[in-house]
């Protein structure tokens, strides 16, 4: 991807995907810099809404919750249809990390309306590229706002001994 920007450095894709593997690699800062250089690059960009889709990606491996769930929001405004699946679980898993469970409710009942079909096998192929402690907690969280299972409880007490934060009913 560097290659690329330096090919091309108004190459608002390239900047994007250089941003999110920047990100992923724990580079956040730059990461997030490469991502909203893109934005700038191309704000009208038909794929933008993926460029706020590379920035919860981010924030998220970042512990960044709030950054996270605002950039999958953001994603929606921008298109709600392409963002879709991919924002609403971030939203959920973000949200039990910030012990706000009616939301990651909302979110995941969201998320199963607009991919029904969605399971966590094809989760993990779509997160391939994440290290898999962060794919592990956005599972956990989601596991927690659909109904929690015995050999996960440990995970859970962590979430409901948050701050303001209450267990799945």
């Amino acid at each position: 991807m560097r290659r690329a920007v330096e090919l091309n450095p108004s190459l608002p894709v390239a900047r994007s995907l250089l941003g999110q593997f920047l990100g992923i690699a724990g580079r956040t800062e730059e990461g997030l810099r490469e991502l909203d250089y893109a934005i700038l690059l191309s704000p009208r960009d038909p794929q933008l809404w993926s460029f706020h889709a590379g920035k919860q990606i981010v924030y998220s491996n970042a512990g960044r919750y709030e950054e996270s769930r605002a950039a999958s929001e953001r994603a929606l405004e921008v298109d709600p249809i392409a963002a879709g699946a991919t924002a609403h679980s971030n939203i959920a898993a973000t949200s039990v990390h910030l012990g706000d469970l009616p939301r990651a409710r909302e979110a995941l009942a969201e998320t199963l309306r607009v991919w029904p079909e969605i399971s966590e096998e094809t989760l993990r192929v779509l997160c391939a590229s994440i290290p898999e402690e962060h794919v592990e907690k956005f599972l956990d969280a989601l596991r927690i706002v659909a109904g929690w299972t015995p050999e996960r409880e440990s995970a859970a007490s962590a979430v409901a001994t948050r701050p303001g934060a209450t267990t799945p009913s």
